[in-house]
């Protein structure tokens, strides 16, 4: 589902860490629900939203992860789902398609069954606020599923003593399914759901963080690749292609940064004997 192409991250640090297992409780959620920032969100998403949790069927927030990844292609991956899902279509690695209906919304179909449109309410540096609802049809449920998603993401990174950033990034998620029985639900969807979000967080994460490592050491490669998405406006990929240029430029002035001025004398003192 589309709830993937918003991983924050990948690789737990520390297995023990309560922070990199899913959580389910009702103290994670109505920690979830303070976080969202109901007084910024128009009349219409705050009814989309409080729709969402006053059904809500199934609560997760999944595991916190933290990757090595440059913050603001991250950030920018975050907020134009669209180029990852033309990546992977590029690469012929999915059969999804996003696409963009105006600056706030898309048309989802995941390929399996599942087909939607995805809003987001409230976008910040360290906050996203998405909804999406939808239909499933497929060999899970004998009849056609409904239901209605809310996504909070809440993002922040750290520049980190060797001068590379980290992104640390946590995902809630809140579902509402209509129709469908208590028993059926915990019984059938709720191990799936819960496992597949996990799974396609950890996994999209790795992608995205495999994204900025690629700029950073194969800028040429990744400009290609960006030059192929067909499926994306002109200005979204431009704005792609500057962002992939900009990551190898920044990790070169870190590593600058980290020679000590003795080094960087005697390195300028050898070139010029050369």
């Amino acid at each position: 589902m589309a709830i993937a192409i918003f991983a924050a991250a990948s690789g737990a640090r520390a297995a023990d860490d309560p922070r990199t297992k899913a959580n389910t409780s009702r103290a994670a959620r109505e920690e979830a629900l303070r976080a969202i920032p109901f007084n910024r969100l128009t009349a219409e998403a705050r009814a989309k939203a409080t729709d969402v949790i006053q059904d809500l069927s199934l609560y997760r927030r999944l595991p916190t992860r933290s990757i090595d990844c440059d913050p603001e292609l991250y950030a920018f991956l975050v907020r134009h789902p669209e180029v990852v899902v033309n990546i992977w279509r590029v690469m012929g690695i999915t059969q999804m398609q996003l696409d963009r209906v105006d600056a706030t919304n898309y048309k989802v179909a995941d390929g399996q069954g599942t087909k939607g449109r995805m809003e987001y309410l409230y976008s910040s540096a360290g906050v996203n606020v998405i909804y999406s609802q939808g239909t499933y049809d497929g060999p899970l449920y004998p009849r056609t599923v409904r239901g209605k998603c809310l996504i909070l993401l809440r993002t922040s990174h750290r520049r980190e003593p060797n001068g590379r950033y980290t992104v640390v990034g946590q995902l809630d998620t809140f579902l509402a399914v209509d129709n469908l029985g208590v028993e059926v639900l915990a019984k059938t969807f709720q191990p799936l759901i819960g496992k597949a979000a996990d799974h396609n967080f950890t996994e999209t994460a790795n992608f995205v963080a495999n994204l900025s490592h690629t700029s950073e050491t194969n800028e040429s490669g990744m400009l290609r690749l960006g030059r192929k998405l067909t499926d994306i406006d002109i200005k979204t990929r431009e704005r792609f292609l500057e962002l992939v240029s900009a990551v190898p430029q920044k990790y070169a002035a870190t590593k600058l940064e980290a020679v000590s001025p003795p080094e960087l004398v005697r390195a300028a003192t050898q070139a010029g004997a050369q």
